[in-house]
């Protein structure tokens, strides 16, 4: 039997055009209203794409899976103050957990309400923060155009309509976060926000933050030996210096004015090879 929800229905291609025209036509040079305006039409065909993804969750709600009985019926067994330190699964999940606990608390015919509308509500919030994240109105364009494209990737219709498929989300705003920082987007509240918040989401995000900074980690004592070692050869030159001048022996490098020189070039060499390789990791951060 055809799903409706995953055909491309003529209400979806035009928000594809749509969206595809805003990314071309987008440009920075526009004044602060029209970027204002072009933000918002491309959040609007955003959402339509979203909603026409799997149209049958803004009429049908529905509990699924086993975010009821591991979540929901926790938190109605515990209390709502419980459920939001539930480690269910093994692992910590802040939007299943606060889901679950806002559920309880508004009543159990709420239930799957609350769950389709948390799931749908992460999706429909994506526009927000690409632009409190992004400045570029075309880069803003170029991402809602490229993430809506990537939705229709997916098969499974609930991956909007839950809290539990939340945290398939959190990889998608990581990536958004390390990645306008990377192109040398100023850091924000958003961006702050997002990074203390995403690692309680799941592990998606959680790898996807320790994969962001495992150059760090990598090559941080490089970064630490090229500071030391810039000092000490700030040092070392100077007191070459003084000993060339008082006819004082540069130990450990000789008498002569010469090896203190070369020694200096290979101190500046061995740093130049730390910064090469050290660097280029920290670009992007």
């Amino acid at each position: 039997m055809s799903t409706p929800f995953n055909a491309f229905t003529l209400v979806e291609f035009l928000a594809f055009a749509g969206l595809s025209f805003l990314y071309v036509r987008a440009d920075d040079s526009l004044s602060p209203r029209g970027k204002t305006e072009c933000t918002i039409v491309a959040g609007i065909l955003f959402a339509i794409l979203v909603a026409a993804r799997a149209p049958a969750l803004l009429t049908f709600y529905r509990v699924w899976a086993e975010i009821g009985p591991l979540y929901f019926g926790y938190a109605y067994a515990n209390g709502p103050l419980a459920a939001l330190f539930n480690p269910a699964s093994n692992y910590y999940d802040l939007a299943a957990n606060l889901s679950s606990a806002v559920a309880v608390s508004a009543g159990l015919q709420w239930w799957p309400v609350v769950d389709t509308g948390s799931g749908l509500l992460v999706a429909l919030l994506f526009p927000f923060v690409v632009a409190g994240t992004t400045q570029s109105i075309s880069w803003r364009t170029g991402i809602l155009l490229a993430v809506a494209t990537a939705l229709y990737c997916v098969t499974a219709s609930e991956t909007f309509g839950t809290a539990l498929h939340i945290k398939g989300w959190g990889p998608v705003y990581a990536a958004l976060v390390f990645g306008s920082l990377a192109f040398k987007q100023p850091l924000n509240r958003v961006h702050i926000g997002l990074l203390l918040v995403l690692p309680f989401t799941g592990t998606p995000a959680a790898f996807a933050l320790i994969i962001w900074r495992l150059p760090a980690l990598c090559y941080g004592s490089l970064i630490l030996s090229d500071l030391w070692f810039g000092l000490f050869l700030d040092w070392r030159r100077r007191s070459a210096a003084h000993c060339c001048r008082q006819r004082i022996p540069a130990w450990p490098y000789g008498r002569s004015r010469s090896s203190v020189l070369q020694a200096c070039q290979t101190c500046s060499c061995s740093r130049w090879v730390v910064r090469s390789f050290g660097r280029p990791c920290f670009s992007a951060t």
